[in-house]
């Protein structure tokens, strides 16, 4: 496969242990594990004047196979040009007899089954270029999560009691569960003139249950979203299922959630105070990138998402109020 890759796409090859974060969130996403999202990225492109957007999606993949993408679903990056999403457009695929269609359309937030205009047509696990500009590539990679999900789940059960344990991810590279699981990728490189300058994003799947009857399966944004932010069951799934408009009880949740967890690291003087300033710069679950510009995931300053980023690092400090990014002892390897 390597060596079928050329430009930004060998870039993604040689990063893609930076993957994953997102699995199996809800009923719909382990029902269509083809639909079920656990990454995105957006950086500059190494060719100049594009922009490289990548959606990692199906824990379940098999190398180069062909049941890895849904035929009855559609995927879709949302880009707005302002964070209403009132302007924008949304770079949008399906997958039928073997091919994937791009469909490109001239708004942000389309209705769930709306697919625009279609751009082109081509077979997956193969690079695509198509006339405005645009290449594509769909195939495996190897979706090593370089985060500690061994670790994870015991420091949220402590600091639910009100403790404070780092010690949780002490199993190191151990804790690193899904090291081993594959996944698949769609890698779409844009022409900046094509992208608002100041972009908001997302990515979302949806599903065609029965004829004219469509759900959305998911949707992802920052790093762990559902994992760090959101308790409870029933609340992970409403936001799965939403765009980018605020829930009133969602909100109330992340910043009960966050308060407790500065109050416990003890790294904030004023737990409530940063707890609301952590909640405007991460609810709604957007992302933010200037087009052109290096990408930049840090405590300081999320502009779009870098392959080469310890990500996990950096949302648990942002979860808890530290100002250096907090170890999981698992460390980015790029090959």
């Amino acid at each position: 496969m390597k060596k079928n890759l050329i430009g930004v796409f060998m870039l993604l090859i040689c990063a893609v242990q930076a993957f994953a974060g997102h699995h199996f969130e809800s009923d719909l996403a382990k029902k269509y594990p083809q639909l079920d999202l656990t990454d995105i990225f957006v950086f500059k492109s190494p060719s100049p004047g594009k922009t490289v957007f990548i959606m990692a999606f199906n824990p379940q993949s098999k190398k180069d196979s062909l049941n890895n993408y849904s035929t009855s679903g559609i995927y879709r990056f949302c880009i707005g040009g302002d964070a209403q999403f009132k302007t924008g457009i949304s770079p949008t695929f399906t997958f039928k007899n073997n091919q994937i269609q791009f469909y490109l359309a001239n708004e942000a937030e389309p209705t769930i089954s709306t697919t625009g205009t279609l751009i082109g047509a081509g077979p997956v696990n193969r690079q695509l270029e198509f006339s405005n500009g645009v290449k594509l590539w769909t195939g495996t990679v190897l979706d090593l999560f370089q985060g500690n999900a061994g670790g994870i789940g015991p420091f949220k059960e402590q600091a639910s009691k009100g403790i404070y344990d780092l010690s949780t991810f002490d199993i190191g590279e151990k804790g690193n569960i899904f090291a081993s699981l594959p996944s698949t990728v769609i890698v779409l490189e844009m022409p900046n003139e094509m992208l608002p300058k100041d972009l908001f994003y997302y990515a979302t799947t949806a599903v065609e249950m029965e004829p004219n009857h469509w759900h959305r399966v998911n949707r992802i944004a920052h790093v762990l979203f559902p994992h760090l932010y959101l308790l409870d069951q029933k609340k992970m799934v409403k936001y799965m299922e939403s765009n980018h408009q605020i829930d009133e009880d969602i909100k109330s949740a992340i910043y009960d959630n966050v308060l407790n967890y500065t109050k416990i690291a003890g790294y904030q003087g004023d737990p409530a105070a940063y707890a609301t300033a952590l909640l405007k710069r991460i609810y709604p679950d957007v992302l933010t990138y200037t087009v052109g510009t290096d990408a930049e995931y840090t405590i300081s300053r999320i502009n779009g998402r870098p392959l080469q980023a310890d990500a996990m690092n950096i949302a648990l400090a942002l979860l808890v109020g530290s100002e250096n990014p907090i170890d999981d002892k698992v460390g980015i390897i790029l090959e």
